[in-house]
C-alpha cells in the first residue's frame, strides 16, 4: 500500500503509482552524490576529519 499525501498537488494518493517514490530514483541519486564527494575529495588536497576529545 502506498497512500500517502502528494504536497505539490495537494491531495491523497498512490504515491507509487504516481512516481513520487520510486525506489530506485532514490537509490541512483544517493550514488551519484557519493560520486560527487569522491570526486571533490579527490581533486581537493585536504580533508576535513572529526575527533573526539
Amino acid at each position: 500500500m502506498h497512500i500517502g499525501y502528494d504536497v505539490w498537488k495537494q491531495e491523497w494518493c498512490d504515491l507509487h503509482a504516481q512516481g513520487v517514490v520510486d525506489p530506485a530514483k532514490v537509490v541512483i541519486q544517493a550514488l551519484h552524490n557519493a560520486v560527487l564527494v569522491t570526486g571533490l575529495l579527490i581533486r581537493c588536497d585536504v580533508a576535513i576529519t572529526l575527533t573526539q576529545k
